[in-house]
């Protein structure tokens, strides 16, 4: 279970920490209109790291873990991270920031794995 617990952490770490450096950049820039999108993605990460840090504790015994809940729970934090990403994305091409948006591609593509 170490395993899986590594496995679901680092994409969830790599959404949470661009998550985390897209809003410092909104402030800075011309994203700003973005920032609390943002902000509501990271939470979703942050939902997401605590639900599998819940069902795939290092205390709980193998015959305790439930896969079938952790994937129920996960998939709508899941799909909203994706559909923000997808969202905010557009809105940043049209204010024309494109690292913004490669940034909210590779979050989206952490969400998928």
């Amino acid at each position: 279970m170490n395993h899986l617990r590594h496995e679901l952490h680092t994409p969830l770490n790599h959404i949470i920490g661009y998550s985390e450096l897209l809003p410092e950049s909104a402030t800075e820039g011309s994203i700003a209109a973005l920032e609390p999108g943002l902000r509501e993605l990271h939470e979703f990460a942050q939902q997401l790291l605590l639900l599998v840090d819940q069902v795939l504790g290092r205390s709980r015994k193998h015959d305790e873990i439930d896969l079938h809940r952790l994937s129920t729970q996960a998939s709508g934090p899941i799909s909203s991270i994706i559909a923000a990403a997808h969202d905010l994305k557009g809105k940043a091409e049209q204010m024309g920031t494109e690292g913004a948006g490669q940034d909210l591609d590779r979050i989206a593509s952490a969400a998928r794995r």
